[in-house]
């Protein structure tokens, strides 16, 4: 699990550091503030040896369709590319460093950065015409100073996309990293409700839905891997016709299973939800978190996400009290600060009308 981030120059953020992640962490702060990239820095520097997770957030989180050099310039703060964005995890359980570092990748000019370079002397002058996708070097130092790196790219070649590794590239990575966009959407749920189905769990996700829909009987996986359900009627209706809320619950329930003894990034965590429905959720993912060795992050503009995320005791069945964390982002400015909140100091701030989001 990770344990703290420190980022530099990437989207809106110049310069944020983040200590004390626990197994449930929730951003707030207002609009702007650094809430989505903090998730997308996560998501990039779990996946760091992958050079395509930067297309995917543009896409996913930004919904930008086009994968071109304007694309990759919004990645850069103040859209500067010549200072190199750097991401810095430190990993609780292994105590590993890791270090992504993402520049321009210049067409006129390939040269290779070497495997020594330090993070701060890679920089360019690019000016945008002649960028033509990404470089992405990721160094990895373990607990016993060993130290791996690779460089990998993402390049645009005409009308296609190309994605580069070493030749001899043989670095597996043991963290992996899944990001659910604020969207709801049934799109490749079908394969992780079928791993669900394959470890006979179908019946715990099952009695979350029904505290939110108590007509729901069963979950099936029906004809070209829709998704059907069983509310009591004479047939078995699309998932899809069943509300927002049950869709948001189950694409999360089913994210964590597929992420287990990984990482699991939500954007917009209450998006889709009924206000009423916000402590079955939170229950939800404290426990199957626990249970599946998944640490998450989420961000919120709500105020009842908040307060159902402090109030909820999802976490004490399985007696730990003190596995989840609220970190409230501010910025002004160029300068950006974080509060941290336990569970019991959110819920006092709450009580004492303070404002946490």
């Amino acid at each position: 699990m990770f344990g703290n981030i420190k980022i530099h120059n990437f989207r809106g953020v110049s310069q944020l550091e983040i200590d004390d992640f626990r197994q449930v962490n929730l951003f707030v702060g207002k609009n702007n503030c650094g809430k989505s990239s903090v998730l997308e820095a996560l998501f990039l520097n779990a996946g760091a040896s992958n050079p395509d997770l930067p297309r995917r957030i543009n896409k996913l989180i930004r919904k930008m369709d086009n994968v071109d050099e304007p694309s990759f310039r919004t990645l850069f703060n103040n859209f500067d590319y010549s200072k190199s964005i750097i991401i810095n995890t430190g990993v609780k359980d292994s105590n590993e460093s890791r270090e992504l570092t993402i520049t321009p990748s210049i067409a006129a000019r390939e040269m290779a950065i070497p495997v020594s370079a330090t993070s701060e002397s890679i920089a360019t002058n690019a000016t945008g015409d002649d960028v033509n996708g990404l470089r992405l070097r990721f160094r990895l130092v373990d607990m016993e100073k060993h130290e791996k790196a690779i460089e990998t790219r993402l390049l645009v070649k005409g009308i296609n996309i190309q994605l580069e590794s070493p030749s001899d590239f043989d670095f597996i990575d043991t963290l992996k990293g899944r990001l659910v966009s604020s969207d709801l959407s049934l799109a490749g749920l079908s394969e992780m409700f079928d791993k669900v189905q394959t470890e006979k769990k179908v019946d715990d996700i099952l009695r979350v839905l029904q505290k939110i829909e108590p007509a729901l009987k069963e979950i099936r996986l029906g004809k070209d891997g829709a998704l059907m359900c069983d509310v009591g009627l004479p047939k078995l209706v699309p998932m899809n016709i069943m509300g927002d809320g049950i869709i948001k619950v189950l694409c999360i329930i089913l994210a964590i299973v597929a992420s287990s003894d990984g990482i699991l990034l939500i954007d917009e965590v209450e998006n889709g939800l009924h206000y009423s429905s916000l402590g079955i959720m939170w229950e939800a993912i404290l426990h199957s978190a626990q249970e599946l060795n998944v640490q998450v992050f989420a961000t919120t503009h709500s105020y009842e996400c908040i307060k159902a995320f402090c109030s909820s005791n999802g976490q004490m069945e399985l007696g730990n009290e003190d596995n989840r964390r609220c970190y409230r982002i501010e910025r002004k400015g160029e300068k950006f600060r974080v509060e941290t909140y336990n569970a019991e100091e959110v819920c006092a701030s709450i009580d004492s009308g303070w404002e946490v989001r």
